[in-house]
């Protein structure tokens, strides 16, 4: 995939803006790039998840499913779409 994200804010400016807890130590940077190789993986991104929307979480991107037992899938997933998935009923 070809993409890059970046987190371009500061721990304050994250902590005012979303109005969190950032507890986690990043800077700064581009994150994340679809032009990895495979086995290579970027920094963690800052998360703020359902479970703890005060907080911010350092996480992998990238979507993986249960199935997969190849952590080099979620590298080709920053750009799914939901209906391009597999159904299950």
């Amino acid at each position: 995939m070809c993409y890059t994200i970046s987190t371009n804010y500061t721990e304050e400016e994250i902590k005012k803006e979303f109005n969190v807890g950032v507890e986690v130590d990043f800077k700064a940077a581009p994150v994340l790039s679809g032009f990895r190789k495979k086995g290579e993986y970027d920094n963690k991104v800052p998360i703020i998840i359902g479970s703890e929307p005060d907080h911010v979480v350092l996480g992998d991107w990238g979507l993986l499913p249960s199935w997969s037992k190849d952590r080099d899938f979620q590298t080709k997933t920053l750009n799914a779409i939901g209906e391009e998935g597999p159904v299950t009923t």
